[in-house]
């Protein structure tokens, strides 16, 4: 939810938290939640792919705890790994099949 300034509102155990529009904190969790998105996953395939516990997840994608900024950094680094060593293997497997035939 959002005031009337555009800042982001949250009432976290009576306690009313805002996350202020344009913040790193704001930034971190726009970014981690487009890059969980792009990659297909849920906040539950992301942590158990990052090894990060769900919970803190839904904190940095809330904007309620700021992750590390090496941490925002990483994550594109350890998708794009994952994502190619994926696609390096179909290409092998593909191509040795085609050797077997």
């Amino acid at each position: 939810m959002f005031d009337n300034t555009r800042n982001a509102c949250y009432d976290i155990d009576d306690k009313k938290v805002i996350v202020k529009e344009g913040s790193i904190a704001t930034e971190a969790m726009n970014e981690i939640k487009k890059l969980r998105k792009e990659a297909g996953m849920t906040q539950k395939a992301f942590s158990d792919f990052f090894g990060i516990p769900v919970r803190t997840i839904q904190d940095w994608e809330a904007g309620l705890r700021k992750p590390p900024e090496y941490v925002v950094r990483l994550l594109p680094y350890k998708l794009k790994a994952e994502w190619d060593y994926k696609e390096h293997e179909k290409r092998c497997s593909s191509e040795h099949r085609k050797k077997d035939v």
